[in-house]
């Protein structure tokens, strides 16, 4: 992950001071340094804080409130860790727009690897058929390409497009991380969820079965207006 302003340049700076980091490690926090580094600053006093290196004593005051953020959200989104650059948000944007003039610029060839990087890593993360994606890209393409007198639209939708034809099956997942249709184990005897629940991988003719005679039942038991179907974000009874 990577880290702006200066809450985490502070952080850099005690992760830096306590561990004695080098060369582009300096800027580098693990997880685990994170979770010590708040831990740490909760148990300082205000004094203590203010002496640490990069951390000053207006910023004493709010720096344990920032650490657990920073720790908090490298645990549940389990990243290993954050860089801190100290680029803000206005030169992200002026390096995005030089890589939009010209992608042959520096700029605009690292901004295209960081994103392929994240692609592969979230292919590779979400367990995503790669070989399947890809034909579903090539396709997608083929098609924003057949119809570019058509819709017009400018190369970087082209560049939206890849991405989100190599990243679709993700929406389809479950959150347990499943690309086939599962069903709980006990569901029909109505046994309550209890955390350790395991799933059985179906096909897809049985579970739209199963959710068909489950839709039946409900609406035989309680009526009409029991049923509520939900789209995307959209509530419809």
């Amino acid at each position: 992950m990577l880290a702006t302003s200066g809450t985490a340049a502070s952080l850099a700076a005690v992760c830096h001071g306590l561990y004695k980091t080098q060369g582009s490690r300096a800027s580098m926090v693990s997880r685990p340094q994170m979770q010590r580094i708040a831990k740490t600053l909760a148990r300082l006093p205000l004094e203590g804080r203010r002496r640490l290196p990069g951390v000053g004593p207006r910023r004493a005051e709010i720096i344990p409130a920032g650490a657990v953020v920073y720790s908090e959200i490298l645990d549940k989104c389990q990243l290993r860790g954050f860089r801190y650059s100290p680029l803000g948000l206005r030169d992200g944007i002026l390096a995005q727009m030089a890589a939009e003039y010209d992608r042959s610029t520096r700029s605009g060839k690292q901004i295209e690897s960081e994103r392929a990087d994240s692609i592969r890593a979230a292919v590779e993360r979400y367990h995503v058929d790669r070989d399947h994606a890809t034909q579903v890209r090539d396709a997608a393409l083929s098609m924003f390409n057949a119809l570019q007198s058509l819709h017009r639209l400018p190369q970087e939708y082209r560049e939206w497009l890849s991405a989100a034809a190599m990243l679709y099956e993700i929406r389809a997942r479950d959150t347990y991380g499943m690309a086939r249709p599962a069903i709980r184990e006990g569901w029909r005897e109505r046994r309550p969820r209890t955390g350790n629940d395991t799933f059985r991988e179906v096909s897809w003719d049985e579970a739209l079965d199963a959710v068909a005679a489950e839709i039946k039942r409900v609406r035989a038991a309680y009526g009409d207006a029991s049923i509520v179907v939900v789209v995307r974000r959209l509530w419809l009874q």
